[in-house]
């Protein structure tokens, strides 16, 4: 067999594995440049989740705070409130014979 018929073929062999290689890398660094995008859209949606529950926290302790200023008003025992999110409601802070009671606000019968 003469070498120079076998130069095209190894030549398009050798080209073929290359590219299929180049093609290959290309495609394993845009998946780990998404997973990377995807890494740090998700810790920003968390960290605006987190900024958004802290807002809606303090949003509702002023909401508690300005019912403590009518809840004075009314009844000379308060002591304070605070926002308690697991009930997502104010907490009513309270003394009955020198002793700190808490009860919701929706408990408080009185009020309206």
């Amino acid at each position: 067999m003469d070498k120079n018929k076998l130069i095209l073929p190894i030549t398009i062999l050798v080209a073929s594995i290359l590219l299929g290689i180049f093609f290959y890398a290309g495609q394993i660094s845009t998946q780990k440049f998404i997973e990377r995008q995807l890494k740090i859209k998700s810790q920003a949606d968390q960290a605006m989740a987190e900024k958004d529950k802290t807002d809606r926290i303090f949003s509702n302790n002023v909401k508690c705070q300005t019912l403590l200023i009518s809840l004075r008003q009314k009844w000379n025992n308060m002591v304070g409130t605070y926002y308690d999110e697991s009930k997502n409601t104010c907490i009513v802070k309270y003394s009955v014979k020198d002793k700190i009671e808490e009860a919701p606000f929706e408990e408080m019968k009185d009020i309206k």
